[in-house]
């Protein structure tokens, strides 16, 4: 990931340099002071310091200052994505103009103008003109601008989704079964008590009789989490007959990140022992890679993460050590955090797949690359025999922010016909 770092470092600093005489341009359309030396050093002082806030949280001790510019540095970044987006788009539009009026009009795409000498020259006119400037600049950047208010908004909206499903086993003593699978709430530079408010109220409205949580419960610090004891307490709020049953996510040990990446791969990152507590207090049992029973009929499967176990010998069990010894005939729920290995799953007979991680992508366009990394990133999808649900999660990563997907609760109602 360090190699990583020096190649993704540079490129983000050219793209903010080219950002950033863009930014003057349009200015200057506007603004004629903005031509002025002093202006474009303390503008571009500002703009560099805003685009940097999320890289320098790296290297600040745990504290408000260090969330604060976690927060308000991922929210940056989104915002400088989306604008070179917007700029790159406009600027093939301009270029595909410009060609179509070229053979329309050749002589338009050129004027007149005098070179130091006093010889007058013919020179194609700049592609960003004036009037681009002005008029696709304005859109752009009030594009940028309600993108980023939106998708913050929606990312506090959770909405319910719900799924109907059967399955050919006998559930013994339960007939029906209502399950409710969240994941990803990411509790700290983000979520907050707020967030997990919202979601219990939610939950409880839906009457489940058990609840799973996909893993990612926190988000790499517990510095972070706010207001912990009382967030506890609103998590020990939830209602459900069976219970609520948990496993941990590649977010759930403590590590400081930088761009949303690991850049301490030859460490160890372990779960500090106060999600643990956390979690206890809030009433969530966590499995890790062990069985548990529901109603002495169904079996679920509570599984450690594949890519960040949190223990310090960073293994977990196989599948098919954690099925050997279970009687197939009855239902066999696999509860983790990434939603992989799925026809291994299937071929060993679980009935279903219940995960999280992927967020659906979460932001645009994330969107467009997350079925070509899992079989299943997102809602149902079956394979053979084997159910899998895949929650876009409650909380955010990074930024919080949504565009294209939902913070959601998946309520899954499941028939016994065995």
């Amino acid at each position: 990931m360090a190699h990583f770092l020096l190649i993704i470092g540079p490129l983000y600093i050219v793209a903010l340099a080219i950002l950033l005489l863009w930014v003057f341009g349009w200015c200057e359309t506007f603004l004629p002071f903005s031509r002025n030396l002093h202006f474009r050093y303390i503008s571009g002082i500002i703009f560099t310091g805003f685009a940097m806030l999320m890289p320098a949280a790296f290297f600040l001790a745990d504290g408000k200052v260090r969330m604060f510019f976690r927060r308000v540095g991922y929210m940056s970044v989104v915002i400088i994505m989306y604008l070179a987006m917007l700029i790159f788009a406009a600027t093939i539009l301009l270029w595909i103009l410009r060609l179509i009026i070229g053979l329309i009009r050749p002589e338009s795409i050129y004027r007149e103008a005098t070179d130091k000498k006093g010889e007058v020259k013919r020179v194609k006119r700049p592609l960003w003109g004036v009037w681009s400037y002005r008029i696709l600049g304005t859109l752009i950047i009030t594009a940028v601008a309600f993108v980023c208010w939106y998708g913050q908004k929606h990312a506090r909206e959770i909405q319910v989704h719900r799924y109907e499903t059967s399955v050919n086993k006998d559930g013994g003593n339960i007939d029906h079964l209502k399950v409710a699978l969240i994941g990803d709430t990411h509790l700290g530079y983000n979520a907050g008590p707020e967030l997990m408010e919202q979601m219990v109220e939610k939950i409880n409205a839906e009457k489940p009789d058990v609840v799973f949580l996909a893993g990612d419960i926190f988000d790499n610090q517990w510095a972070a989490v706010r207001e912990p004891e009382r967030t506890e307490q609103i998590l020990a709020g939830i209602k459900a007959p069976y219970g609520v049953y948990g496993v941990m996510g590649n977010h759930d040990v403590e590590d400081n990140l930088i761009f949303g990446f690991n850049f301490s791969a030859d460490i160890v990152q372990l779960t500090d022992p106060r999600y643990f507590e956390f979690c206890e207090k809030a009433g969530i049992k966590i499995l890790q890679d062990e069985v548990t029973m529901i109603g002495d009929s169904i079996y679920v499967v509570g599984r450690l993460d594949r890519e960040e176990t949190g223990n310090e010998n960073q293994t977990r069990l196989s599948s098919a050590e954690l099925i050997e010894k279970l009687d197939k005939t009855k239902t066999i729920i696999d509860l983790e955090h990434e939603p992989s290995d799925v026809e291994t799953l299937a071929e060993e007979g679980y009935d279903f797949l219940m995960a999280g991680h992927t967020h659906a992508g979460q932001y645009f366009p994330i969107t467009i690359g997350t079925d070509l990394l899992w079989y299943n990133a997102w809602g149902y999808k079956t394979c053979g025999a084997l159910q899998t649900y895949v929650t876009s999660g409650v909380g955010c990563f990074g930024p919080y922010f949504r565009t294209m997907t939902d913070a959601e609760i998946m309520m899954i109602d499941i028939d016994f016909r065995g």
